[in-house]
């Protein structure tokens, strides 16, 4: 069914550079930020890689650069949930597999259009890339929630593109997760 006109010039109005509000990013940093405060120790196996997130959230905000915070923040948010699925498979039937394979694929497609358009710090571009490959991995192995999570993730970071000039904190190791 067709997005009515009304609602599809609104989206497409949300869409124009520069159109985000700074103050509801400040309120998006701020709900990201209790979610994966609330989720991040069930995450053990990525706590560097929730700490770089974090940290450079915490720096994007103090310099007002509240939608990067926020980015950075909903990819942590993705990653804690990735790791908490990457054990598991699910079985799933071919025509919610197909659904997922797509919605994978946009995801992806998302990020590389998104990070060909920004400039992001190496670590950042780094471990958007990590997190794509381990949203392959999972998608490979059967653990689809897992590389759902990843690849949204990964695009998260793709936003994240106005951190000139600040200095981020290099995480101290990528760690992989098994493949």
């Amino acid at each position: 069914m067709p997005i009515p006109p009304k609602k599809a010039a609104k989206k497409a109005a949300k869409k124009t550079p520069g159109h985000h509000d700074p103050l509801k990013d400040a309120r998006r940093t701020f709900e990201h930020l209790g979610r994966v405060q609330a989720i991040a120790n069930l995450a053990q196996a990525e706590s560097e890689a929730l700490r770089f997130l974090m940290h450079s959230a915490d720096i994007a905000l103090r310099a007002e650069r509240y939608k990067d915070s926020a980015d950075l923040l909903r990819a942590a948010e993705h990653l804690c949930f990735a790791t908490l699925n990457s054990s598991s498979t699910e079985q799933v039937s071919k025509e919610l597999k197909a659904t997922i394979a797509a919605e994978f694929e946009h995801l992806l497609h998302r990020a590389e259009d998104h990070a060909a358009h920004h400039e992001a710090p190496d670590a950042v571009v780094e471990l958007r890339k990590r997190l794509t490959e381990d949203a392959k991995a999972a998608l490979k192995r059967g653990s689809f929630r897992a590389a759902l999570e990843y690849a949204r993730g990964a695009e998260a970071l793709a936003h994240v593109d106005e951190l000139d000039g600040l200095d981020l904190p290099a995480p101290t190791a990528q760690k992989r997760l098994r493949a």
